[in-house]
């Protein structure tokens, strides 16, 4: 989805309709970089800005340099530890959408 932490639109060029993820990856072990990057999202501006890499793909490999034990997380919620991989599946879930989002009123949409 386009949206993080409730309304705040990190990818905004993306659809639920798509085939491949946006994915947004912010540089930096700083917190006060962080600042930046949040004031950017606020203000529709990640594209563009030093730090902040934006792909698109079909699957994501997520590993870690790092020692021990790295934790992976789904809309905030525990998914296991790294490495992950996250892919799109066409037409692996249906979803019903209202019609403005995509098709007609009611529209089941197979991705």
């Amino acid at each position: 989805m386009r949206n993080y932490g409730g309304d705040f639109e990190i990818a905004r060029s993306v659809s639920l309709l798509d085939d491949e993820f946006e994915v947004v990856l912010f540089e930096g072990r700083v917190s006060l970089r962080y600042v930046k990057y949040f004031a950017g999202m606020a203000a529709g501006r990640l594209s563009g800005m030093e730090g902040v890499t934006i792909l698109r793909t079909d699957r994501v490999v997520v590993t870690t340099v790092e020692q021990g034990p790295a934790y992976a997380q789904i809309d905030g919620e525990f998914a296991g530890h790294l490495p992950a991989e996250v892919r799109i599946v066409p037409r692996a879930l249906t979803v019903l959408m209202p019609g403005e989002y995509g098709g007609g009123a009611g529209h089941v949409m197979a991705q």
